[in-house]
């Protein structure tokens, strides 16, 4: 089963649930550690984004980054929209193809993570 097959449905509905221990642990060591350092309005990219976790934590901590993140499942994506409240710009991107429009035309980027 391809992972983007896996988080459709009920299992992206309960992702945050589930994973919440986990996700916060891979979440605050790139928050802190990750973020230092990055200039004022530094471009960051989350692949692999799911709900859109990490890009909630970094966008509290530096609100001035402009934030992208990609995920290869619509319902995760529609889970990170709705957390991000257009705060970020997110595509659907699965790995296996060039990366999509949106995402190549902001690139390069400061610092580009997928911690899962």
């Amino acid at each position: 089963m391809h992972m983007r097959d896996h988080y459709h449905g009920l299992a992206a509905g309960r992702y945050d649930r589930v994973w919440s221990d986990f996700t916060t642990r891979m979440v605050q060591p790139v928050v802190t550690y990750g973020l230092a350092g990055l200039p004022t309005g530094a471009r960051i990219l989350d692949v692999g984004c799911g709900t859109g976790v990490l890009l909630q934590a970094s966008l509290a901590a530096r609100p001035d980054l402009r934030a992208h993140g990609t995920d290869a499942s619509d319902a995760m994506l529609a889970q990170a929209r709705t957390r991000l409240n257009e705060r970020a710009q997110l595509a659907l991107w699965d790995l296996d193809h060039a990366p999509p429009p949106l995402i190549r035309d902001h690139a390069p980027y400061d610092l580009i993570t997928c911690t899962n």
